[in-house]
């Protein structure tokens, strides 16, 4: 009877929760002041008007989740101390709990309605060990931060193109940039992890303390197994110059209406796939050039609809192999080139402070949708749903990015959680849409799933990428990680006993978490309107 009793607790009682609407276990406002008096910032109770101005600890960067991810209660945390007591007082009372980096999770995964959140964007400090040629990053710090650390030292890192996005929860998810052909993905890159358990206890995770543990941390998705407080990466000489290439096409013209087909055809499925893995490149579908972030003088919007934009980068200083590399690129339908040119470029944060698609973003409403090209899908058929709805789209800010993966990203199973869907891929393939206004979101969310949900069913389209999801994909354990899930489970239900770390398309012991997504918020909380500004596109990630 009582291993009965057990099993019982622990298949249906792990997961209750205690909300605020809980008087018989719910924290009063005395456990609130003890809990505060021993930490280094205020509690936060996210009413106040300021939250929403993107200064406190409950801000997100996606406006869309400004009404529908509300903590109950939040804080800053500026040391490792702060976060054990944090994770001693939600352990106590079995709160909803919830952990960002940076806050650039665009699904919104990363903050839970009505939980205690945990904001860990103060702690920000960054080194170099020239012995060991690694770099050690706290989770708010910044790949802007990462870069300039790369230029003073010089030395070089994976990371991604968006300088607010934080290593930490990028590495965790995956993670993918400019250099993960050359040198493997973000989550490739970690070689010690120290973090604080649900129960408040601090630990070091390697490969030779914890084999198991190490590997769910590179690829399993953020905030699933602890509070992750400093993380040490690998790092590589930097060559003395990088090159770039950069080349625009029409996507439509009025005299070539399949001339995007055709061209992003032979270049997704024969040209780019056959690259050195020296050379990586982005692959962006915009409606138009944009406004003061692109400077294409020979775009003629009277013949003219829609823009194909091919950037790459040559992690390497021999400037002829580059661009003997690229010879089928640079002959590709010549006479629909514009602004096509090479480039030298003196380092990575050089070539990265020139992109105007690595720029910081501004607070718009997003929502995303991605999924992997596996070897040898069909070019033209991806092109062709992907024109149609870009040159379709009511939304000049609609946009599709193509990451080229493949090289130094298809070693490394065995050492991680990252899906084989995501390692045998050439391609990620993202549906991308940024707006405005409130009004417009059941129409800017239709647009993203449907295209999304058209690419993913095509041949040779697989998965989804855990820190650039589609939220409300139900399927997320398969999607995100294949046969991989099962083993994650395991891991967690060893070192997250009570389930704290528990959010939606996340790694979950036994119970499912509820999609928020589908779900009426529980409260309603007053914010001021998003000023409008550019299209600035950015990564969202699992922290």
């Amino acid at each position: 009877m009582l291993k009965f009793l057990l099993l019982l607790v622990f298949t249906v009682g792990i997961h209750a929760k205690c909300y605020p609407s809980d008087d018989s276990c719910f924290p009063g406002a005395e456990d609130f002041k003890d809990l505060e008096n021993r930490l280094s910032s205020s509690l936060v109770y996210p009413k106040n008007v300021v939250e929403w101005l993107g200064i406190g600890p409950a801000s997100l960067h996606n406006g869309r989740l400004d009404t529908n991810h509300v903590p109950y209660v939040a804080t800053f945390a500026n040391t490792p101390d702060d976060v054990k007591e944090v994770m001693k007082f939600v352990s106590k009372f079995d709160l909803l709990f919830s952990v960002k980096s940076t806050g650039h999770c665009y699904s919104g995964n990363c903050m839970s309605q009505d939980s205690f959140h945990l904001d860990l964007t103060k702690m920000k400090n960054i080194s170099f060990d020239e012995a060991s040629y690694t770099i050690t990053i706290e989770p708010g710090s910044n790949f802007d931060a990462l870069y300039a650390l790369n230029e003073k030292t010089g030395t070089q890192s994976v990371g991604g193109m968006c300088g607010t996005v934080g290593p930490v929860g990028f590495s965790l998810g995956g993670g993918h940039g400019p250099l993960i052909r050359s040198y493997g993905l973000g989550a490739d890159q970690i070689v010690s992890v120290d973090m604080i358990l649900s129960n408040g206890e601090p630990v070091t995770v390697t490969e030779e303390s914890d084999r198991d543990l190490f590997w769910a941390l590179r690829g399993g998705g953020g905030g699933t197994f602890g509070v992750v407080t400093s993380m040490t990466l690998k790092t590589y000489e930097a060559p003395k110059q990088l090159i770039s290439y950069s080349c625009n096409y029409p996507l439509k013209t009025t005299s070539d209406e399949t001339l995007g087909e055709e061209l992003l055809g032979r270049w997704w499925s024969e040209i780019m796939p056959s690259l050195a893995k020296e050379w990586s490149f982005f692959s962006i579908l915009l409606p138009q050039p944009i406004p003061t972030e692109m400077n294409i003088p020979e775009f003629d919007k009277k013949t003219m609809t829609g823009l194909a934009s091919l950037e790459g980068l040559y992690n390497g200083a021999d400037f002829s192999e580059a661009a003997r590399a690229l010879q089928n690129l640079v002959g590709l339908a010549p006479e629909h080139q514009m602004s096509c040119s090479f480039a030298n470029h003196t380092s990575l944060k050089a070539w990265h402070d020139t992109r105007w698609f690595g720029k910081v973003p501004v607070k718009t409403r997003n929502y995303m949708a991605t999924s992997f090209a596996q070897q040898g899908f069909d070019g033209e058929k991806v092109a062709k749903i992907a024109i149609e709805a870009i040159i379709n789209s009511e939304n000049m800010m609609s946009s599709f990015f193509g990451i080229q993966t493949g090289g130094a990203v298809e070693e490394g199973s065995e050492g991680s959680a990252v899906s084989d869907t995501f390692r045998g891929s050439v391609m990620l393939l993202e549906t991308d849409a940024n707006w405005i206004t409130k009004m417009n979101d059941e129409k800017e969310i239709n647009w993203t799933k449907g295209v999304g949900d058209d690419v993913h069913n095509l041949d040779d389209f697989k998965g989804a990428y855990v820190n650039e999801p589609d939220p409300q994909i139900e399927d997320f354990e398969d999607r995100f990680w294949g046969d991989k899930f099962e083993k994650l489970q395991e891991i967690k239900r060893r070192v997250d006993v009570s389930d704290t770390f528990w959010q939606w398309q996340g790694v979950y012991s036994k119970e499912k978490p509820t999609n928020p997504h589908v779900a009426t918020p529980s409260s309603s909380v007053f914010r001021p309107p998003v000023a409008i500004s550019a299209f600035s596109r950015c990564g969202s990630h699992a922290e």
